[in-house]
């Protein structure tokens, strides 16, 4: 009642009142915001998407009410395991960079989401520079316990013989971390 009252008033919403009415309120307000047509392609101060909320639900539902998905929010829904949001990203968003969303689903163990990622045009074998190194989804597989995903990257047509930033292949990656396992699958 009150935002309406507001609103009534005259009341000219600031960009961090339209990022509260989608991420931090209640259902109601958000059915409000959504009505009266406040915009949701916004970014925060802080450099945070409207669409970067914590609930899958509402992720699903401004994604679904035209929402732009980035590739922060797609990360996002990744780190959620939050498949519905990631559904409609791919499905809305064909061209959005999948790499780095590629990146943390192996990282978490999510078999499921790799599969859908690699099906949606997520480019394996891509270097990808992040803080730590430069490197592609073979060398996460490579060091991260699911045989599993490495198997599946390697038949999706994964180069078990590209280097990542400081010139080590996927299997050298298993060794250092020594997984035995995964050192075998690349042999």
């Amino acid at each position: 009642d009150s935002i309406e009252y507001l609103l009534k008033a005259g009341y000219k919403p600031t960009k961090n009142d339209y990022y509260s009415a989608f991420v931090g309120s209640s259902d109601n307000v958000l059915k409000i915001a959504l009505e009266k047509g406040f915009p949701f392609n916004i970014i925060c101060e802080n450099g945070i998407p409207v669409n970067d909320v914590e609930s899958e639900e509402r992720m699903k539902i401004l994604l679904e009410q035209g929402a732009e998905a980035t590739e922060e929010t797609l990360c996002h829904a990744v780190d959620l395991r939050a498949y519905d949001a990631i559904d409609v990203i791919l499905q809305q968003s064909p061209g959005i960079e999948k790499e780095r969303a590629l990146i943390c689903a192996i990282q978490i163990g999510d078999l499921k989401t790799v599969e859908s990622l690699v099906e949606n045009g997520a480019d394996i074998n891509m270097l990808i520079e992040e803080e730590n190194g430069v490197y592609t989804a073979m060398h996460t597989a490579a060091w991260s316990p699911s045989e599993d995903i490495l198997k599946y990257l390697i038949d999706a047509g994964g180069d078990v013989n590209m280097k990542d930033g400081d010139g080590k292949t996927p299997y050298e990656c298993a060794k250092d971390a020594d997984l035995k396992a995964n050192m075998k699958i690349l042999k």
